[in-house]
């Protein structure tokens, strides 16, 4: 699962100047946590992003794949602080659905079915991505 932590801004975040920077300028910032829950240790990654980067990234006419493909699965608010801001996420939801597709039904030729263009565009998105961590293998 991906977490994605959003926030209203980098600063009040990350409480440290250069972290707050990098995030701004290239974010999501990704983190490891780990806790214990009753004995057995999880672990997780989470991305730090800010509202207003979630809304720019996930407009139409924008180079950021990573974000539609990332935001226009399906996906749930664990913490909503009010209604405001979950209208606001909500929006960045819907465009990165609507650029998702926009951006990739043109590129398919003929007709073609729903799966076809889901599991294009996820593949095309995912593959923008660079990954610090070696790719998963599934032993066999």
């Amino acid at each position: 699962m991906d977490f994605y932590v959003l926030v209203d801004s980098y600063n009040d975040f990350h409480r440290k100047k250069f972290p707050a920077l990098f995030n701004a300028i290239l974010p999501p910032n990704v983190y490891f946590i780990e806790a214990d829950y009753h004995g057995q240790i999880l672990r997780a990654k989470y991305a730090v992003l800010s509202v207003q980067d979630l809304a720019k990234k996930t407009q139409m006419n924008t180079l950021e794949a990573y974000f539609w493909g990332r935001f226009a699965q399906p996906c749930t608010m664990v913490y909503k602080r009010d209604r405001k801001i979950v209208s606001q996420i909500t929006n960045s939801l819907v465009n990165a659905v609507k650029t998702l597709i926009g951006e990739t039904a043109p590129i398919l030729k003929g007709n073609f079915s729903s799966e076809r263009l889901w599991s294009f565009a996820l593949t095309m998105s995912y593959g923008t991505e660079f990954r610090a961590e070696r790719p998963y293998h599934r032993a066999k």
